[in-house]
């Protein structure tokens, strides 16, 4: 039985499917330059960030995606311009592996309106399907429209004709109109003062996770188990039993605070260190 293939160029497709780039943030991109240290901490960053790329989607809708010559897939992907000059960091959110929408509500905000300047323009300059090819469903769409009407849609250029032409009915319901373009506003920052604020709060989170997985409160664990293999392996000196248990009460505590004041504060450096990797970070203090 013959598979059914779908037609591909310009002049003939008559269905299409517009993908959302699932790679927002470019630097999870392995690098290609050889890596010296092959320890397991050198190396488990990259082979994380390529199991999650590798569950985000098929690499072969990708590569029809970025294929000129198939018009059976398009890709927006989130760019932000300044003074319609692209800027190297587009998403708020996508700092700290795209967790970063947690810290702020405003960069939440920014990524919004960004989605939408960018759905905008897409829609008009890039959704597009050359007028020269004379697709039959595009030209049954614009084909009894005269050269003033054409020159009312938005687009690249008049050499091209929007697949989703970005118009629509004015105040009154009585003509057309052309939506003002999305305009650009500034990226969002974050101050030093705040993240360190979240520093007590984060080590306290933390000694409720530790203390729920330790469990140190709990009576029954003092006690020996009523097994009697378990008591036989676990025999002990009354020594030993009593210097174990001076250590649990004493010394164990003690490490968990140290341990979990050296993890908030490694995360909040890491949490400040990106921010301003990725221009986030407003320096208050």
């Amino acid at each position: 039985m013959a598979r059914f293939q779908l037609a591909k160029s310009a002049s003939a497709f008559d269905t299409t499917i517009l993908m959302i780039d699932p790679f927002p943030n470019y630097e999870d991109k392995p690098s290609s330059s050889p890596v010296n240290l092959q320890a397991l901490k050198f190396t488990s960053s990259g082979l994380l960030a390529s199991m999650r790329q590798q569950l985000m989607v098929k690499t072969d809708l990708l590569q029809k995606a970025y294929d000129d010559n198939d018009y059976t897939r398009f890709m927006i992907s989130p760019i932000r311009a300044k003074g319609e000059i692209t800027q190297p960091n587009s998403l708020a959110c996508g700092a700290l592996g795209g967790f970063g929408g947690f810290f702020s509500k405003d960069f939440r905000i920014h990524d919004y309106l960004l989605g939408r300047r960018n759905c905008q323009r897409f829609i008009q300059y890039y959704f597009c399907v050359p007028a020269e090819v004379n697709n039959p469903i595009i030209e049954y769409g614009y084909g009894n429209l005269s050269e003033n009407e054409l020159k009312f849609i938005p687009s690249k250029n008049q050499a091209l004709r929007p697949i989703i032409p970005d118009i629509r009915l004015n105040h009154n319901q009585n003509s057309l109109t052309v939506p003002k373009p999305e305009a650009e506003f500034p990226y969002p920052s974050i101050g030093v003062k705040y993240l360190l604020k979240l520093e007590d709060k984060l080590k306290s989170r933390l000694k409720v996770v530790v203390d729920n997985i330790v469990n140190t409160n709990d009576p029954e664990s003092e006690t020996h188990p009523d097994n009697p293999i378990i008591k036989k392996i676990r025999k002990k000196s009354w020594v030993a039993r009593n210097i174990l248990n001076l250590a649990t009460k004493r010394f164990i505590p003690v490490g968990k605070n140290l341990v979990c004041n050296l993890a908030a504060e490694k995360f909040i450096d890491a949490v400040i260190t990106d921010m301003d990797k990725k221009g986030l970070l407003k320096n208050d203090l």
